[in-house]
């Protein structure tokens, strides 16, 4: 029976590739071979063929459907707000009546203020870029979506898959994998789910488009901590506010791939101190730490 069977599969004729039905572009009158090959041509114009209201539905409804999302990689790094950083921002330092809750809600960051803002503010950034034409869901305008990125987000805040995250190691080690409070990085890696980037290796117009899509979100990244600047409280006042970067991304295949637990967690914490902290001025004699002759300060 199944000698049989192969016999007929093997009578078959090959399957012929199908082809796909011509489209026009009502915008620039081109013809395309097919619907995917238009699709191509209307994101890649960025909206020059389409009016406004139907360029943001093609966009939402196709180009950025979950369907078509990858997930990626991103290499950022951010320095905290200097009132984060000098102990401000901190949720123990809040009265307990709701500390959380305003943490939350976005009354109680100044500035840039530690590893979860941060990671939210990004991939918050990466959402406004790469899915800009999600914007005109429920007739919200692309300004008026953008003015609800600083607040921070109760589904992300602190649930951002990232190195130094602690979600998936917290139940092994409660607290002792957290990152260290008050601190920034130079560089840590995040995932989430972004719409493919455009462009072929084979031109260079990939590599293009990666720097394109990088100095989009850093400039509207610029523009969120700008907006943290402004809703400083007075006692805040004259605070740098703190900065984040995007350095890069990178299609991940592997959907099992954790950043929290498959990016190597080593982390090194460099402090700076004034220098009469170790070798005090004849004014401070009395207030400083006595350092044996023998021993060499590296």
């Amino acid at each position: 029976m199944g000698r049989a069977n192969n016999k007929k599969e093997a009578n078959k004729p090959p399957k012929q590739p199908t082809k796909g039905v011509p489209a026009k572009c009502t915008g620039c009158d081109v013809e395309f071979a097919s619907k995917n090959s238009l699709f191509r041509h209307l994101t890649a114009t960025r909206g020059k063929c389409l009016p406004p209201d139907e360029y943001n539905a093609f966009m939402l409804h196709v180009v950025n459907n979950q369907r078509n999302l990858e997930k990626i990689a991103v290499l950022f790094g951010y320095l905290p707000s200097q009132y984060y950083l000098d102990g401000g921002n901190d949720a123990s330092d809040a009265s307990d009546d709701g500390a959380d809750d305003n943490k939350k809600k976005g009354t109680y960051f100044v500035g840039v203020s530690g590893g979860d803002h941060a990671s939210m503010l990004a991939v918050q950034a990466i959402q406004t870029v790469s899915l800009g034409g999600a914007a005109a869901e429920n007739d919200c305008s692309k300004d008026q979506a953008r003015s609800k990125i600083s607040s921070p987000d109760d589904d992300l805040y602190g649930k951002v898959n990232r190195s130094f995250g602690c979600n998936a190691r917290a139940s092994s080690s409660p607290g002792l994998l957290e990152q260290d409070a008050h601190t920034g990085a130079l560089s840590e890696v995040l995932c989430t789910m972004a719409p493919p980037l455009l462009g072929s290796d084979e031109d260079g117009s990939a590599q293009l488009e990666l720097q394109k899509w990088i100095s989009d979100v850093n400039t509207e990244l610029k523009r969120v901590v700008n907006d943290l600047k402004d809703n400083m409280p007075s006692e805040a006042a004259g605070c740098h506010p703190g900065e984040i970067r995007i350095f890069g991304r990178v299609s991940i295949s592997n959907k099992k791939f954790n950043a929290e637990t498959d990016v190597s967690p080593c982390r090194r914490i460099e402090y700076l101190m004034p220098l009469d902290f170790l070798v005090p001025t004849t004014d401070d004699m009395d207030k400083a730490i006595r350092i044996p002759r023998e021993d060499s300060v590296q």
